[in-house]
């Protein structure tokens, strides 16, 4: 009989999810050069092996990775939701309450298409805000919340404005 896989190391979400908190691949992996720039293959399975030779673990620390994959822009499921992201860095309020969105990229060298932030929206923010009630001032950028002063996660080329543009375009609909 084949079991279900369990991550045991991980801690088991207990609170209703009240935040987002918005990433890029900076925030963990700022040395590794092959995940700073999005192409056009998937690198979530890149993260993944980065992930396991720096820091001994099989899953990302996000619950969704959205990147560009062919022509468009694809979200994956970086870790279940029953699982916490926790970050060190973190407040314990947001760790325990958050659900993690990683923008596959480095942000303070790129600047993001409207066509991703526009995806962002639809595939993945939307969704959750809907299904978990999460109001839009209750989406925060890394660098928000973080107690690291020198932290620019997502990086000073995303643009939190154009993206809570989407995402009241994307209410009203």
């Amino acid at each position: 009989m084949l079991l279900p896989f369990r991550l045991k190391a991980f801690k088991l979400a207990q609170y209703k999810f009240r935040y987002i908190v918005l990433h890029d691949t900076s925030c963990m992996f700022s040395g590794v050069s092959q995940v700073k720039i999005d192409d056009n293959k998937s690198q979530l399975h890149s993260l993944r092996d980065y992930n396991w030779i720096l820091n001994a673990r099989t899953e990302v620390n996000y619950h969704f990775v959205v990147e560009k994959i062919g022509n468009d822009y694809e979200s994956l499921i970086g870790r279940p939701l029953n699982y916490l992201c926790q970050y060190d860095d973190i407040p314990l309020i947001y760790n325990e309450r958050a659900i993690h969105v990683c923008l596959m990229g480095s942000y303070s060298i790129i600047k993001p298409k409207p066509r991703y932030y526009q995806q962002l929206v639809y595939r993945v923010i939307s969704p959750l805000m809907f299904h978990h009630r999460i109001t839009s001032m209750n989406i925060v950028t890394h660098q928000d919340i973080s107690t690291n002063e020198e932290l620019k996660c997502p990086g000073e080329l995303f643009n939190m404005d154009e993206f809570r543009q989407k995402v009241t375009l994307m209410k009203i609909r």
